[in-house]
């Protein structure tokens, strides 16, 4: 599903760019009066903190004036900057760590893929029949050696065999079979919960995992 477009980027942007203007025009003023050390001191100009200068000191004369509000300026600019950044990172960091982690259908796939995998090795081995019993939440498996798989809260299972015009709910105590051989019954599952949903088709041979169908 696409991620929602957040706003705080764009208006932080935004704000960064207007406070920008007032900046290069009391830039260029304090290099027209020349004003460029008409304060002692950047981030205590008088002993004062910044941003707390007294008023009448601001206005002792037209240097000070444009000098002490071209740095407040610039401190605004400066913070709205790393606002940006920092929203920026916060959108993009996620979205990049996403890209290279499985996706929670993915993460699906590969726990069905390994117990089918499970299932057919355990046949192959033991020369006998192994079963998973189909439920709407998973496969639920009686056999120690072969996981199950349990699909996360709100996903559910849908099955379609061969002779199943549609997908439907797994019936009561309905079984998917790995013989002897380790060749499994040709079943698909369609699993979803609401918002997302995959098709799973297995190999009967290999129980490989199929490309999906839809």
């Amino acid at each position: 599903m696409p991620r929602p477009s957040s706003p705080w980027p764009r208006r932080f942007a935004l704000a960064t760019l207007l406070a920008a203007l007032p900046l290069i025009l009391f830039g260029g003023a304090v290099t027209t009066l020349r004003a460029g050390m008409a304060e002692d001191g950047w981030l205590t100009p008088d002993g004062y903190l910044l941003w707390l200068y007294p008023l009448e000191l601001r206005l002792q004369s037209a240097g000070v004036f444009v000098e002490h509000h071209h740095r407040e300026i610039g401190s605004a600019v400066g913070f709205l900057a790393i606002g940006l950044v920092a929203i920026l990172l916060g959108i993009t960091v996620p979205m990049i760590s996403g890209a290279f982690g499985a996706s929670e259908v993915e993460q699906i796939e590969q726990a069905f893929t390994k117990s089918a995998q499970a299932a057919r090795n355990s046949a192959l081995d033991k020369g006998e029949a192994c079963r998973f019993q189909i439920t709407k939440s998973g496969l639920a498996s009686a056999n120690a050696n072969v996981p199950g798989t349990t699909l996360p809260a709100g996903w559910n299972l849908q099955i379609r065999r061969m002779t199943d015009k549609k997908f439907r709910r797994p019936e009561k105590n309905e079984f998917w079979e790995f013989n002897s051989a380790g060749i499994c019954e040709p079943v698909a599952f369609l699993l979803g919960n609401g918002s997302e949903s995959a098709t799973l088709t297995f190999d009967p041979l290999t129980a490989l995992l199929l490309p999906d169908e839809q």
